[in-house]
């Protein structure tokens, strides 16, 4: 009896050859699954006792007899290669309902089940049977994925058991593992190539805002590949690179129409600006300083667009009544109003006290009498005490301010300033060396009112709170409301009345707001009228003088000036809109005949001496390009040829009429223009 090798196949699909040494033991796959070889005596019953006999079917595995030429069960002609579908199909009906399909399927999870759970009780084998288990290598024949899945797919399907057997070995196949991985390398492979395709289908001409968010889908859908880590986000932080520069251009647009009081426009053009930019984008941590600026820029415009518009109109009437001393004490308080509100708006608080201090003592005894000049003076007194507080701690800070140097604005004009140091003050006076040594006296009163606060009441022995306190009046009397707002958010702990003169003074801005607001959008409104009239004239009169140039393109064009109708026609397309120049072409073809279009078409390319190419034959050669000279040499005579000197052989010469014409860029480019009107 002959030495031969049994084969046998692993549920991986590799087919293993085992020596017959190896027959009833166990053998361990390259894949670590443990394979049980049959018995010499199992193999007998199976197929006899003539090893020499055994063959096994190259598609579906299965045992052969010596002289069979058909395998019995996938019907493959070996000789040929082919499938054999001479013999008669099983008669089958397929049932009417899909319970065929869900029979078919359930036999394919259930043979993957069975696999799955002999694996499972295969690994929980001891440690005695391993070591009696040989590792066999895999059979080293060659393998053709290719032929064997087309060998799969050209099985016969004509009766049941053909397609049972045709899907044990697709399932066969489906578990190799070279395949699986095979398979899963072209995904890997096929993805990647989607996301460079899809990349590279980005139009080149996109603005970086579109193609940046673009890309972030893009990132986003092939999450995971390298080409997206790397090209993708490459591209991406390009793009944001450019987008930062739009910003920072964008930015220093809207800071120019700031400085010039364009704040309508700045509002405009910021509002439109960001709402293109994706919300993805936004929240981008190196983009979102950048918006931030800018959103602190429009807050500023629209808070400069409000003005303020303060309207105190105070009525007073003057009731009948009885007492005379109550009408003594009015007539005084209305003698002296005057006299007391030029007080007050000059500072001087302490002569404006003095003043209405007497006028005060006897309306007290009025108080509950409704009469406005009462209560008038009853407030004002009140407030001038303040008032007066205020600037005792004014002249304190001025005197412990001897001997610094102090930056003083002043009242009458914002931005003049007097800077040096301040060497003495008298009564309401600073004394003050500049930087050029020269001496100045300033009035305290003279100096603006915030400064007064900040630089010489702060620095008194008055707690700052009070000082503050103090402030909120003084700028209440004067309807700076700014600095009444402002003051107020110092103070710690504000009284009642504080609360109503912030809420007073916000009610002024929010009035001189809405103003100023009104003011700026008539002015807009009327500018843009302007313009918008004057745009009008002006294309008027443009109409005007192009007509006039068509005019001319006629008699031009009759007397043969064609690179001056050319010129004129360019003159035509830079002096009025598209719209405006198909509207006169139509009109100069129902007077003359010939459109613009036509002209421009006909002044490019006509010429009389050559046609329409722009070359004329060459008249030293005659168009031949070679020139034949007879020379005599004694009784002979020789014919000598040389290319043409003055074409080079070229047999054609420029046209010397429409050459320059003809081959022009800027002509060519105008009379395309033309030939896109309508």
């Amino acid at each position: 009896m002959s030495t031969y090798s049994i084969k046998v196949n692993c549920s991986c699909g590799k087919i293993l050859k085992v020596p017959e040494k190896y027959a009833g033991k166990r053998v361990k796959c390259p894949c670590e699954r443990k394979i049980s070889i049959p018995t010499i005596e199992e193999i007998k019953k199976k197929i006899g006792d003539d090893k020499e006999d055994l063959r096994n079917c190259p598609t579906c595995g299965a045992f052969l007899n010596k002289d069979d030429v058909i395998c019995v069960a996938c019907r493959m002609n070996l000789q040929t290669g082919e499938w054999d579908n001479s013999a008669p199909p099983a008669a089958y009906t397929k049932p009417k309902s899909s319970k065929f399909e869900y029979v078919v399927t359930a036999a394919v999870v259930i043979v993957a089940v069975m696999a799955g759970i002999w694996v499972m009780s295969d690994k929980t084998e001891t440690a005695t049977d391993d070591q009696n288990t040989m590792v066999m290598g895999t059979e080293k024949d060659d393998f053709n994925f290719a032929a064997a899945w087309q060998s799969l797919d050209n099985m016969p399907e004509d009766n049941s058991q053909a397609i049972n057997k045709k899907m044990e070995a697709f399932v066969k196949k489906m578990f190799n593992a070279d395949v699986s991985k095979a398979i899963q390398d072209l995904e890997t492979k096929k993805y990647e190539l989607m996301a460079k395709e899809s990349h590279g289908k980005l139009k080149a001409d996109m603005d970086p805002i579109t193609r940046w968010y673009t890309l972030e889908q893009l990132s986003r859908q092939f999450d995971g590949t390298v080409y997206a880590a790397k090209s993708i986000k490459t591209d991406q932080h390009k793009q944001m690179e450019k987008i930062k520069g739009i910003v920072g251009g964008q930015q220093e647009k809207l800071q120019e129409y700031m400085n010039d009081g364009q704040y309508q426009r700045v509002l405009m053009e910021s509002f439109q600006f960001v709402n293109q930019i994706p919300f993805e984008l936004r929240n981008n941590v190196e983009l979102k300083p950048m918006l931030s600026r800018m959103d602190n820029t429009y807050q500023e415009a629209l808070s400069n667009l409000h003005v303020k518009e303060q309207q105190v109109a105070q009525e007073t009437t003057e009731k009948n009544t009885s007492d005379e001393e109550l009408k003594k004490v009015e007539a005084k308080i209305a003698s002296v109003s005057q006299k007391i509100g030029a007080m007050t708006a000059n500072w001087e608080y302490k002569k404006a006290l003095d003043l209405v201090e007497p006028l005060a003592i006897q309306a007290e005894k009025y108080r509950d009498v409704a009469s406005d000049n009462i209560t008038i003076i009853l407030k004002m007194h009140d407030s001038l005490i303040r008032l007066n507080k205020l600037w005792n701690a004014i002249a304190q800070g001025a005197e412990f301010s001897v001997g610094k140097k102090k930056q003083m604005f002043l009242r009458a004009n914002d931005k003049a300033f007097i800077n040096g140091k301040i060497v003495k003050y008298e009564n309401d006076k600073l004394y003050v060396v500049t930087r050029e040594k020269t001496k100045k006296v300033v009035n305290l009163r003279s100096i603006r009112a915030d400064e007064l606060i900040n630089k010489f009441a702060l620095e008194s022995d008055f707690p700052k709170e009070y000082v503050y306190g103090l402030a909120l009046h003084f700028y209440a009397s004067n309807s700076m409301h700014f600095n009444v707002r402002d003051t107020f958010e110092k103070l710690k702990k504000p009284s009642e009345e504080h609360n109503e003169l912030v809420a007073n003074a916000k009610t002024q801005i929010d009035r001189r707001i809405a103003l100023r607001n009104e003011i700026a959008q008539r002015v807009d409104e009327a500018q843009e009228e302007r313009d918008l009239k004057r745009q009008e004239q002006a294309l008027e009169k443009d109409k005007q003088r192009a007509w006039q140039y068509a005019q001319s393109i006629v008699e031009d064009f009759n007397e043969g000036n064609f690179e001056k109708v050319l010129d004129e026609l360019q003159v035509i397309k830079d002096m009025l809109p598209k719209d405006e120049v198909v509207k006169m072409s139509k009109r100069l073809g129902s007077e003359q005949g010939y459109t613009l279009k036509k002209f421009a078409e006909l002044a490019l390319n006509t010429c009389a001496v050559c046609g329409q190419d722009g070359l004329v034959e060459c008249r030293s050669c005659l168009g031949e390009g070679i020139v034949e000279k007879t020379i005599q040499l004694k009784e002979d005579s020789v014919t000598k040829k040389r290319y043409c000197r003055t074409c080079n052989g070229a047999k054609t010469l420029r046209c010397p009429s429409c050459y320059k014409r003809h081959f022009s860029k800027p002509y060519q480019m105008l009379q395309a223009w033309y030939d896109d009107l309508h």
